[in-house]
């Protein structure tokens, strides 16, 4: 269960760089599996969606600030 939850992070982790460093419109979900050294699979297992993993993102913000 912790490799799941690690790859999880680590797609997490790296939207999270690039969408601060490239902006929301301009990161693909390529982008983010290329960063995270993960498959298109494991995205799509974790999210349906780049909008699906920005939700984490807001809710991963709204938990601890």
């Amino acid at each position: 269960m912790a490799a799941k939850q690690n790859v999880k992070r680590r797609i997490v982790d790296a939207a999270w760089e690039l969408f601060y460093e490239k902006g929301y419109d301009d990161t693909t979900v390529d982008d983010i599996i290329r960063l995270s050294e993960t498959s298109k699979g494991s995205f799509y297992y974790y999210f349906s969606s780049k909008d699906s993993l920005l939700d984490t993102l807001s809710t991963i913000l709204d938990e601890n600030y």
